[in-house]
């Protein structure tokens, strides 16, 4: 990994883990829906 372009696809990936974990969505589902608005605001500013 070192050396190579990070992309936002990368730094997305710990998000998506996160979203993926439905232990994590159930204790911090205001968390979740913050995530998920990220999530969507990164997808769309993808060119």
């Amino acid at each position: 990994m070192i050396g190579k372009n990070v992309t936002c696809s990368d730094l997305n990936a710990p998000f998506k883990a996160l979203l993926d974990d439905k232990d994590f969505t159930s204790k911090h589902q205001h968390l979740s829906k913050v995530l998920h608005t990220w999530d969507d605001v990164v997808s769309q500013s993808k060119p």
